[in-house]
């Protein structure tokens, strides 16, 4: 749920060898994190992908992040996503939750 983007931009920002990629379901804040993405010299490192509801993104990450997600779900949903979430972690890897 990375909304306009905010925490996206800003983990992109701090560190060069970071590539960023938000998600969200909502079109009209991804493409605010867009233009906000646009106009900064790491643009390059961060991209923003549509998902549908309940749809995770594939692969295996180094960290995952969710700001003001789980509050939208029921507490079975919310079980599953955190699951989800820590199954697609790389070794080392960190599940923060805000």
């Amino acid at each position: 749920g990375c909304g306009h983007g905010l925490v996206s931009l800003l983990a992109a920002e701090e560190h060069e060898g970071r590539h960023v990629v938000g998600v969200d379901i909502d079109a009209a804040k991804l493409e605010d994190a867009r233009r906000a993405a646009a106009g900064t010299p790491f643009a390059q490192r961060v991209t923003f992908r549509s998902i549908e509801p309940g749809e995770l993104p594939t692969g295996t990450w180094d960290a995952v992040v969710m700001v003001d997600v789980l509050y939208l779900l029921a507490p079975e949903a919310q079980q599953q996503l955190l699951a989800a979430a820590a199954d697609c972690l790389a070794p080392g890897g960190v599940l923060v939750v805000k």
